[in-house]
């Protein structure tokens, strides 16, 4: 489904309800099976490129092909604000076949935003990002209902999977 944001800049964008998946060679950790010690580490990593993140090639073709759209200032806001912890609800690590491990973030900001969704109408929802801890960069953003939940599902996430 293709999302318009009604605004002065034209924003669109990719509505993902439902379960996400797992690419191969991925383990997540749901926030709920997280510790504080190991939220707290997580917030320190993310705060620190608040001001210094790159945008990944996909994401910048997604945006040059008018697929999605999004303020650049709600990332930079949601990643410097104090209450980033409750914004994280994943945590995951990927195995590329190179040998290269990938440790990411998924947030979800707390700017909720009226958008236009084609066959739906209008809909509030907050932009998800995807944040690499180890290239400092957006990996893909989306937008998610305002309802959405991030729910532990036991065969999705890895509770014993270590933040480091």
């Amino acid at each position: 489904m293709s999302i318009h944001r009604e605004s002065r800049i034209n924003k669109m964008g990719v509505f993902k309800p439902g379960w996400g998946r797992n690419a191969e060679g991925q383990q997540k950790k749901h926030v709920d099976q997280m510790n504080l010690p190991e939220k707290e580490f997580l917030t320190y990593l993310l705060k620190d490129m608040k001001d210094s993140f790159k945008i990944h090639p996909h994401l910048q073709e997604k945006q040059q092909k008018n697929l999605l759209s999004f303020d650049i200032l709600t990332i930079r806001r949601t990643l410097g604000s104090r209450s980033l912890m409750k914004f994280i609800r994943e945590y995951s690590v990927i195995e590329k076949g190179d040998g290269f491990v990938d440790r990411r973030v998924l947030i979800r900001s707390p700017k909720r935003e009226k958008v236009y969704i084609k066959n739906v109408g209008r809909v509030w929802c907050n932009l998800v990002f995807v944040v690499s801890l180890d290239t400092s960069q957006i990996i893909t953003a989306y937008y998610s209902h305002q309802n959405h939940k991030y729910e532990t599902n036991e065969e999705r996430y890895t509770k014993n999977l270590q933040i480091v």
